[in-house]
């Protein structure tokens, strides 16, 4: 849900053009024949799944820009062993 609404507020989607390009990038990486990635992807399920991918990886991305890390100092002694 939190993925939708920032995608929302942030007017984010993803193109036919995307989905292409990612296609093409899984028929390079799994050494697999395009039309056969395309035709996996064709299922509506599959389809919806890596357009959501897709979307995730531009909200990540949003949001990776605009965070500010701030370094806290070193951590206690007390804290150390929690971890």
């Amino acid at each position: 849900m939190l993925v939708g609404e920032i995608a929302k507020t942030e007017q984010l989607n993803v193109s036919d053009e995307e989905v292409e390009k990612a296609n093409r990038k899984v028929a390079e990486l799994s050494r697999e024949e395009i039309s056969r990635v395309r035709s996996h992807y064709a299922a509506p399920e599959q389809k919806e799944s890596l357009r959501f991918q897709l979307l995730e990886d531009k909200v990540l991305e949003v949001l990776e820009k605009s965070a500010a890390i701030e370094d806290g100092g070193p951590l206690a002694e007390d804290k150390r062993q929690l971890l």
